[in-house]
């Protein structure tokens, strides 16, 4: 405790990048007075200056007391520690560590005059050596481990588990024939003058409809049947309640019944997707999103473990799932990560969902 007091007062200020240091050492007053052009107190604490560019009290550097051995040089300018050196002057210092090895730490330090004038003392090629030997206890536990990964993405090293089961696979094939269904209707109660099929946000739907019910009807659908252009009430019922308990089938009825009142203006698909959280449930528990939005964190964790510093811009970021499965894989390897969506009513549940 009391060699901590003494440094706070005779290197008050104190500044350290990697192998530099900076500051300010205060001159020691003799208290009997005694003719002394330079005290020893001073020089030993310019010593200590290059102990501060070797390290930081906390890096672990330091593992031990290291005593100064031998200088190559000690240049004093004798006018200007008369001029300066008679009271207690706080005086600049530069230190710098010139090289650091089995024999040591070496290093040079300068002391300046409060004016800034040439140096008043420099001392060069000090050399500062272990008080004891090094012992294995002695030993920096460093953590690390390498880890290889690949140069480029490499989406097929992602998907390595997880495969779709034979009742999956029944379930989205029913579903492209229940949302086939729900576009016939859609061209049915929507009039072909209706502006929406022609301008607006809408008329990219309408395009994509026809798109999907001419492949149909040419029989080159790779999924959806000619004859299922002719489905009725009936058939798309039994499709449904063999699926009823099913999230994808409750998402695909909430929009096929709702879009013609929401190309007429009458309300918003979100309005009726944020019931119940069906949208955030779609998110994270729809057919094959699990396995989607997890195989697309490990796609993204290949790009940040070859650049650990990127600046990350999320577009349609939504309420977050796919971003809460990104931190899951890459941690902490990005600089920056933003998140953005068209509609701000997502960033709620967003927000909430990154406290977790």
């Amino acid at each position: 405790m009391r060699a901590m007091i003494w440094y706070k007062l005779t290197l008050p200020s104190m500044q350290r990048k990697a192998g530099i240091g900076s500051g300010v050492v205060c001159n020691i007053i003799d208290a009997e007075k005694r003719p002394m052009l330079l005290h020893p107190a001073l020089l030993h604490s310019a010593f200590q200056a290059i102990i501060l560019a070797y390290c930081h009290p906390d890096d672990g550097r330091l593992s031990t007391i290291h005593v100064p051995k031998p200088i190559e040089s000690i240049r004093i300018n004798p006018a200007l520690c008369a001029e300066y050196l008679t009271d207690a002057a706080s005086l600049p210092f530069e230190s710098a560590e010139t090289a650091c090895n089995r024999e040591g730490v070496f290093g040079d330090v300068d002391i300046f005059s409060p004016t800034g004038e040439p140096a008043m003392i420099q001392v060069q090629g000090l050399q500062f050596v272990r008080f004891a030997e090094a012992t294995a206890e002695d030993d920096m536990k460093v953590f690390y481990t390498t880890i290889w990964g690949p140069v480029t993405p490499d989406l097929s090293t992602v998907c390595w588990d997880g495969r779709a089961t034979e009742d999956e696979c029944e379930l989205a094939r029913d579903l492209e024939r229940i949302c086939l269904y729900y576009l016939n209707q859609w061209e049915r109660e929507i009039p072909f003058d209706h502006p929406a099929r022609t301008e607006g946000v809408y008329k990219g739907l309408f395009r994509f409809s026809s798109h999907i019910r001419a492949k149909v009807l040419n029989g080159k659908h790779k999924y959806a049947r000619p004859e299922y252009m002719h489905d009725d009430q009936e058939v798309i019922r039994l499709l449904k309640q063999k699926h009823h308990n099913c999230l994808d089938l409750r998402m695909v009825e909430t929009a096929g019944e709702n879009i013609p009142a929401v190309v007429r203006g009458e309300t918003t698909i979100l309005e009726h997707l944020f019931k119940d959280d069906l949208l955030a449930k779609f998110y994270s528990h729809s057919l094959g999103m699990r396995s989607y939005i997890k195989y697309f964190g490990r796609g993204v964790q290949q790009i940040t473990h070859r650049y650990p510093a990127m600046k990350i811009l999320e577009v349609g970021g939504g309420t977050g799932h796919a971003t809460h499965a990104i931190f899951n894989e890459i941690g902490g390897s990005f600089g920056s990560y933003q998140f953005t969506d068209v509609s701000s009513g997502f960033f709620e549940k967003a927000q909430a969902r990154f406290e977790e």
